[in-house]
Parts: structure tokens; C-alpha cells; sequence
């Protein structure tokens, strides 16, 4: 009997483990990171555009740097990941700030075009994030920029438009002028991934529901929770039609059941759903598109 006892609280404390380093991947905000770095993967070797370590690195440390800017507006905790956050806020704040300095050293690197093209991404993705408070000393009028996200449906567009574009345009962008004309199969792989995620962060929406009714913030869960999983489903098939369109057959495949796996999750997404639904597996179907893409290329 105590041998069993025992058995049974070594594996309570494994799972307790295991549990913990889940919560410090996904929760530091370094899963979302590495599917930044999966995203260019995929988009990059079905476009077969050449790229190094410095875009996959410049992707991961980017992405890191913007989303743990959020420890530094963090007040209540309103979800695991966020008292989390709040319990290691001094560590997010400094790896924030470190990665950012690291992306804009590998950004420099880049080619002037480039260069300009990164800095309206960061702009977004900065003003999405933070919030800026001006006084006119003259007329003592106020000027607020930033918190893009809290304006009515817009987060979910902007959040698609930033990952495409650091996905496919901006390393387009290291291999080729700005003056090359886009192939069709570059708009439309663009589109595809831009769809792709729109189509996995509208369940979100749907995660926030309570709190952005409670905050007065609109967004498509606002409208209906069913409504929100139907657009996101459209936006996924849509989707997987370009990729059919304008990849690869066997990377199209890849790609398609990427969508397919993802419409799954959204049907089953829920304000009761547990934060590792969202952040962990949604987010993982980023993952597992390069996963997909990867074993394609290698088997």
C-alpha cells in the first residue's frame, strides 16, 4: 500500500512538473515565439525564398519583445496566463526589452527597403500593444495613440496583417527590390496565411467574451459566439482554397489539413475553454503547419 501511495505521488509531482514547464513555455510568451519562427518557415519554403538564421531569429525575438510588453500593463489578473505574468512581471519586462533591442540590431542588418518596410510592421505592432498619452501645454488638450486593439473588430485584422507580413513580405523583401512585381503566387500566399490567422485568433474573441463585454470593447464574439466560430471557419476555407490555389499540390496538402485541424479546435471553442486551449493548442496549429511543411520536404 505504500509502495502504491508512494507511486501514485511520484507521478502527481511529475505531472506537476510537466505542468509548470508548459505554463512557463506558453505563458513567457516563447511558444507564440517559436510559432513566429514556424510561421516564416512554412511561408518561406513553399515560396522557396532563401533565408538565414537572422529572419528566424529576428522573427522569434520580435515577436517576444511585442507580446511581453504586456508586463509592463499588467494591474488584474484576469486569466492563469496573466497571474502568471504578474507573479514573473520583472523577468517579462526584461526579456521584453532585451529581445526588442536584439530585433532591432538583426532589423538594421537588413536592406534599407526592408529596413522601412519592418519599421511600419513594428509601429503596428507597438501601437496594437501600447498606450501613449500627450498634453498640448498650450491648449492642455489630450492626444492618446496606441491600444489599436481597442478599436471595434480591428485587433483581429491587424494581428493577421503583422504575422503575413513578417511571414512573406518582409523576407520577399530581403531577397528581391521593392520594385519587383509580386508573383500571384506571393499575393496569394500572403492572403492565405493572412486568413489562416485571422482564422485562429477569432476563437480568442471568443476566450475574451466575458471580459470585453464587461470592459464595453467590441469584437466579433460581441455579435455571437456562433457567428464568430462561422467567420472563422470561412476565413479558414478561404484559406485553404489559395493554398490549393497557389502552392505546392503536396505542401497544399499540408497546409489544407493545418486548416482542417484548426476549424476543429474553433468548433469547440468556448469562454469556459481553459487558457491552454487557446494559447496552447490554437496557437500550436502555427507549429504544426511547419511541422507538416517540414516532414513534406523530408519524407
Amino acid at each position: 500500500m505504500n509502495t502504491k501511495n508512494q507511486f501514485n505521488h511520484e507521478i502527481r509531482q511529475i505531472s506537476l512538473l510537466l505542468q509548470s514547464i508548459l505554463n512557463g513555455l506558453i505563458y513567457t510568451n516563447l511558444w507564440i515565439s517559436v510559432g513566429a519562427v514556424a510561421l516564416v518557415f512554412s511561408s518561406c519554403t513553399i515560396l522557396e525564398i532563401q533565408v538565414d538564421s537572422l529572419m528566424y531569429s529576428l522573427a522569434f525575438l520580435g515577436t517576444l519583445c511585442i507580446y511581453n510588453l504586456t508586463a509592463f500593463y499588467l494591474s488584474q489578473p484576469t486569466s492563469p496566463k496573466f497571474i502568471f505574468m504578474l507573479k514573473h512581471k520583472k523577468i517579462l519586462q526584461k526579456s521584453s526589452i532585451i529581445s526588442g533591442i536584439g530585433a532591432a540590431f538583426l532589423g538594421l542588418s537588413l536592406g534599407f527597403k526592408a529596413i522601412i518596410f519592418l519599421t511600419h510592421i513594428g509601429l503596428i505592432a507597438l501601437l496594437y500593444t501600447i498606450r501613449l498619452n500627450f498634453r498640448n501645454p498650450l491648449t492642455q488638450y489630450q492626444i492618446r495613440l496606441g491600444e489599436l486593439r481597442q478599436i471595434p473588430y480591428l485587433k483581429t485584422i491587424l494581428v493577421g496583417y503583422v504575422w503575413a507580413s513578417v511571414a512573406v513580405t518582409l523576407p520577399f523583401l530581403t531577397q528581391f527590390s521593392i520594385s519587383t512585381d509580386l508573383s500571384p503566387q506571393i499575393a496569394g500566399i500572403f492572403l492565405g496565411q493572412f486568413l489562416f490567422i485571422i482564422g485562429i485568433t477569432l476563437p480568442f474573441d471568443i476566450r475574451d467574451f466575458r471580459t470585453d463585454e464587461a470592459m464595453g470593447l467590441k469584437t466579433f464574439a460581441q455579435k455571437g459566439i456562433r457567428r464568430t466560430k462561422f467567420l472563422s471557419i470561412i476565413c479558414l476555407v478561404i484559406s485553404g482554397l489559395l493554398y490549393f490555389l497557389f502552392a505546392d499540390v503536396e505542401f497544399s496538402k499540408a497546409l489544407i489539413l493545418t486548416n482542417i485541424l484548426a476549424g476543429f479546435l474553433t468548433l469547440f471553442a468556448s469562454p469556459d475553454r481553459p487558457e491552454l486551449y487557446y494559447t496552447g493548442l490554437i496557437d500550436g496549429t502555427i507549429v504544426l503547419q511547419a511541422l507538416f511543411t517540414y516532414l513534406i520536404i523530408n519524407l
